[in-house]
């Protein structure tokens, strides 16, 4: 078995920059989410520009993928990001801070924690299996995913396994992820990762303890989750990557290919197989969707010759 895994499946959500030309959106419509939940200092502190005092900052300067800074002796140093690190407020650009933080909002309350400061807006739940996590896109339209998580295993879409729900735990922040550790037993965690323009989600399988009663027959270890859509919102699976639409057909989010591999690879396991081109420390999933009215089912697969390698 392999000892330490993380299971990636990234989120990302798209929004619409000044000259960054991604899709046609409006401005996010609550003014009173432009709040910081903490000091402004240390949320700065976090981001690939907090070495340059924010006092210093030309703000008129600003673009979606730069800041520019006054040195103090007629002269300015840049700041250019490969992506956006701010967004649009009522005309404005605001610096995107990636920071978890308590929800001090006003909206959501029954979720804990949030990030607002970003063209999208997400609320963390330490309810997550009944909550689920919510984005806020710059239009106002609410999508509700990460709902009625599962986990079990299943061969040719046939369960062959009891199915183990999410089970609630104490979310551990830092900085801009956020932890549910022991979700499905002892050693299987959850971890979101805040960022720009997406969010990450990763399964972390800590020991083979996890896996190691799977039933005899089973080709897959399954992952699923619940999204509530807005209203008219449809999604496609092309290639393992799905795709989410407004009711516009407008390009919102979108589920790329998921990415399983080891963290600990270890050459020892190559080596020693009869075949080594057969060890692979990183492979490609698969997903699954079937859509019901506004709520999306997506399951995630592992293949368990690859995880039991």
């Amino acid at each position: 078995f392999i000892d330490n895994l993380k299971l990636f499946v990234m989120k990302n959500f798209y929004a619409k920059f000044l000259n960054v030309k991604i899709l046609t959106s409006v401005f996010f419509l609550f003014v009173s989410l432009f709040v910081y939940g903490q000091n402004e200092k240390d949320l700065w502190a976090n981001e690939s520009f907090g070495h340059y005092d924010m006092t210093k900052e030309v703000l008129s300067k600003r673009t979606a993928t730069s800041k520019v800074f006054d040195k103090g002796n007629g002269s300015f140093i840049g700041h250019i990001s490969s992506g956006p690190i701010h967004y649009m407020h009522n005309g404005e650009f605001k610096t995107i801070y990636n920071s978890i933080v308590q929800n001090n909002s006003g909206l959501y309350s029954q979720y804990a924690y949030a990030n607002t400061t970003n063209s999208f807006k997400s609320f963390y739940s330490n309810d997550i299996n009944n909550l689920g996590t919510i984005t806020v896109f710059s239009s106002g339209e609410v999508l509700n995913d990460m709902k009625s998580m599962k986990m079990y295993y299943e061969k040719n879409g046939q369960l062959l396994s009891t199915v183990q729900n999410f089970g609630n735990t104490n979310p551990i922040v830092n900085n801009r992820e956020i932890s549910y550790p022991s979700i499905y037993g002892n050693d299987i965690d959850l971890k979101l990762t805040q960022s720009n323009l997406r969010r990450k989600m990763d399964y972390i399988i800590n020991s083979s303890n996890a896996i190691s009663n799977f039933p005899s027959g089973a080709t897959h270890l399954v992952f699923e989750e619940t999204v509530q859509l807005p209203n008219g919102w449809s999604a496609t699976n092309q290639d393992n990557t799905i795709l989410i639409y407004s009711a516009s057909q407008t390009l919102m989010a979108t589920y790329p290919k998921p990415e399983f591999y080891d963290v600990n690879p270890d050459e020892n396991l190559k080596s020693n197989d009869p075949d080594p081109n057969k060890y692979k420390p990183m492979i490609e999933g698969e997903y699954e969707i079937v859509q019901n009215g506004q709520n999306l089912t997506i399951k995630t697969l592992v293949e368990l010759d690859w995880l039991t390698h």
